[in-house]
């Protein structure tokens, strides 16, 4: 007799771009979960992605290159949505409207191209 059986695991990103980044708050941060667990994260003060879990430092001994090519990913999702912050802040501030700079507002950006 064989018994096969597949798992499902699911792999989310989330990202987040700040217009006022303070102290302990990066611009820009990108934690990437596998099944609700952390196993990446990137900011825009390490400029680095780095992994979260003992079990992603051993991907470097399969494929030296995964943490430069993820960095370069992460570097460039950062630089998407400083642009596209950038876009909603210059419309907000041209559309004559009651919003001020300063005013806490949330906003949803479509994902970075990949």
């Amino acid at each position: 007799a064989c018994i096969l059986s597949s798992t499902s695991h699911s792999l989310r990103y989330f990202y987040t771009a700040v217009s006022e980044p303070g102290r302990g708050l990066p611009q820009f941060i990108s934690v990437g979960y596998v099944d609700d667990q952390q196993f990446v994260q990137y900011d825009s003060d390490s400029k680095e992605m780095l992994p979260r879990i003992p079990w992603m430092r051993k991907v470097e001994k399969e494929d030296p290159q995964y943490w430069h090519t993820q960095t370069q990913k992460a570097q460039g999702h950062e630089l998407w949505y400083r642009r596209n912050l950038q876009n909603l802040w210059n419309r907000y501030n041209q559309s004559g409207g009651e919003w001020k700079a300063g005013e806490k507002q949330s906003h949803t950006l479509p994902p970075p191209p990949r």
